[in-house]
């Protein structure tokens, strides 16, 4: 749905993503399931945030007709998936963030014995 309010093709679909207009339209239909790294680009492709892309995504999925779904089963296979990859994608993200916040800290640590020296040498004179 959201392609066709985007007026975009399956195969313009497909070009994006880097897959066969075939492998885009097994995606499409619920007969492949997506990637974390495809809902990624599909939520630039639309410009909608990713959280509310996979929301509407699930939503979906609760949605969908049965030829497309034949058993409730299928849906909570896709669901699990989907959340485990977010809880995998988002302990990395975690990862970094700490390495990241670590990394600031000590170079403000550094900062603050930069100044302290600084203004000891200024006081001394």
């Amino acid at each position: 749905m959201i392609r066709l309010q985007n007026n975009i093709t399956q195969e313009q679909m497909a070009d994006s993503l880097c897959i066969s207009t075939s492998a885009y339209c097994k995606l499409e239909y619920g007969e492949t399931d997506l990637t974390l790294t495809r809902i990624k680009r599909l939520s630039e492709i639309f410009n909608i945030p990713l959280m509310e892309l996979t929301g509407r995504l699930l939503e979906g999925l609760d949605n969908t007709s049965e030829t497309y779904c034949p058993d409730a089963g299928q849906k909570n296979i896709v669901m699990e998936r989907m959340m485990k990859d977010f809880l995998e994608h988002g302990k990395e993200m975690m990862d970094k963030m700490i390495k990241d916040i670590s990394r600031v800290e000590s170079k403000m640590d550094k900062m603050e014995e930069r100044i302290n020296e600084l203004e000891s040498f200024h006081l001394k004179k």
